[in-house]
């Protein structure tokens, strides 16, 4: 530890005498930490001599002061009050540089006596009102900071301050307080140009969050400014999320923008030639998320482009799941071939690339029925349960596409290999889509198999692994055999009947399998006719929801008061 007395001398030495400034700072750097690197609980008397040199002309050595000041104000708030008279001098100081670097360090105080809290909240509501911005914005920097009271200051920079900088630092205050900023982010994107790239996403990226519905007059002034930043290639992510707010500030007129979405497409379409793999994958969701609008120009324009999205072996596997999305949504006939071939990599890939590249594939069925079927027969061999249970869900959606015929043909060739794969199904969604095309056979001999299956499924049936959902396909499965062969599975229904039944709790199963009883009890044909095998459906939701409810949300209410 330094010699206080030895401090206090050179200190003493520097005032009178007129040194060099480099030696003037050395001794001050000594003064506020010790070999060790901490600050120095020095008596008042130090302190006080220390914050002398607050009056120094130079500011290196003002802000080493006020540094010094800053630090041991955490182990004593009396140094800020010592001080009062030189920090006020500063913030009135001619250089604003002075002034914004004396406010800064207030900010840094710690705030646990009252009197200090005060003395730090007026001199940074008198930083509000400095004449130049740079101070203002450290002055809203530290209303932030500290969290300070002082809204009503706040409201009148963002009434009346000319510069845009300043309004974007007033902003983040106000978001803590949860005011609302509709009208101020208005006339900050009106002022845009004024700012710098940074500032200007800032501001976008803000309004993207906030914004709401505005009028046709406020919505074309900033469509008008936001133009001009979405042209600008040189920095894509400036033009990315000035396309996103010039979409969503133009979706309440529907003719407007039909034509806002063509201009932006074309634009993200020619950015994704420019861009590099950092900012593909940004371009790619804002393509992703008009697409998911159903733009049918925007679907039209990216479809010329199909070429574009093709995944290449280089991308990262976001970019790779991005462009899958996309394919999945604008797969045409024309282009068909040439996504098949691209997909046909990546069924096996990375766990979640190969999850999009299935729906691409069963998306792709539409058109290459044949192509499709062979690729996912092999795929149901794979030794690979994440491609197994994949396109085990992806030949589910596939057949309920088809018609009677063309199903019970497809499922007759792979039979076999599901009953193989079965062991594979081990997440929900798989499990379920399974048992639903083994129910689906239609020949006697091939039974036994199921019969094991439905024994082992039956067993499990209330075990902690085994999902509601889960339970709902078992039971369905059950009933749709047994209509089918009731000498054979029999046992297996009346098993879970009585298993159900005996629940001390009500549940949607007990639910289901008391509609599933008294229609056996009271319609037989109904039942049956419930129970055949779904008419063809279009999208990969309906048929999922199919799979595990056939049976029981298409059952007539009607149907309970004949028991």
């Amino acid at each position: 530890m330094a010699d206080l007395a030895s401090i206090r001398k050179r200190l003493t030495k520097l005032q009178t005498v007129e040194a060099k400034l480099e030696e003037q700072i050395k001794v001050l750097q000594h003064v506020f930490v010790n070999i060790k690197g901490q600050v120095l609980t020095h008596d008042d008397d130090v302190v006080y001599e220390v914050i002398q040199y607050s009056q120094h002309h130079d500011i290196r050595v003002k802000k080493l002061v006020y540094l010094y000041l800053s630090l041991v104000a955490h182990i004593n708030q009396d140094v800020v009050l010592h001080a009062t008279n030189s920090i006020h001098s500063d913030l009135h100081h001619a250089n604003p540089l002075v002034r914004g670097n004396t406010l800064r360090s207030l900010s840094d105080v710690t705030l646990t006596s009252e009197s200090v809290k005060d003395f730090v909240t007026s001199s940074t509501a008198d930083g509000l009102k400095d004449s130049n911005s740079c101070v203002r914005s450290i002055a809203v920097d530290a209303v932030i900071k500290k969290k300070l009271d002082l809204l009503d200051k706040i409201n009148a920079v963002l009434a009346t301050d000319s510069d845009p900088s300043v309004v974007v630092r007033c902003l983040e205050c106000k978001a803590f307080r949860g005011d609302n900023i509709q009208s101020l982010l208005l006339s900050l994107i009106e002022r845009i140009s004024l700012v710098d790239d940074f500032l200007k996403i800032t501001i976008i990226s803000r309004a993207n969050q906030s914004l709401g519905p505005t009028n046709e007059e406020t919505m074309f002034r900033t469509l008008n400014a936001l133009e001009p930043i979405r042209q600008q290639t040189s920095n894509i992510p400036l033009s990315v999320e000035a396309s996103s707010l010039m979409l969503k500030v133009a979706s309440e007129n529907v003719d407007i923008c039909k034509d806002v979405v063509h201009q932006i497409v074309k634009s993200l379409v020619e950015l994704l030639h420019l861009a590099n793999s950092n900012w593909n994958f940004v371009i790619l969701c804002s393509l992703h998320y008009i697409v998911m609008k159903q733009s049918n120009d925007a679907v039209k324009l990216l479809k010329s482009n199909t070429k574009l999205f093709l995944v290449l072996f280089e991308d990262h596997v976001s970019v790779k799941m991005k462009k899958l999305d996309i394919l999945t949504e604008i797969v045409s006939e024309e282009f068909a071939e040439v996504i098949f071939i691209n997909v046909l990599r990546y069924i096996t890939a990375n766990e979640n690339v190969a999850r999009k590249a299935f729906c691409l594939l069963t998306k792709l069925h539409m058109f290459l029925p044949r192509n499709c079927e062979t690729v996912l027969t092999n795929c149901l061999q794979s030794s690979n349960q994440i491609v197994v249970q994949e396109s085990v869900k992806s030949t589910a959606i596939m057949t309920l596409r088809q018609t009677e015929e063309q199903r019970n043909k497809f499922l007759a060739e792979i039979y076999v290999i599901l009953l193989k794969g079965y062991k594979h199904c081990t997440t929900i969604e798989s499990n379920c889509s399974s048992l639903w095309l083994l129910s689906q056979n239609g020949e006697l001999q091939n039974c036994g198999p199921m019969i094991n299956i439905m024994n082992t499924e039956v067993e499990n049936f209330f075990d902690k692994k085994t999902s509601p959902v889960l339970q709902q396909e078992v039971l369905t499965t059950c009933m749709r055999l047994f209509l089918k062969w009731p000498h054979l599975f029999e046992k297996q229904l009346k098993d879970l009947f009585e298993k159900i039944f005996a629940m001390s709790t009500f549940s949607t199963i007990q639910e289901q399998a008391k509609i599933y009883f008294l229609m056996l009890k009271s319609d037989l044909k109904f039942a049956q006719k419930c129970f055949e095998p779904c008419s063809p459906i279009k999208s990969s939701s309906e048929a999922q929801h199919k799979i595990t409810a056939v049976g029981f949300n298409s059952i007539k209410v009607a149907t309970l008061h004949q028991s």
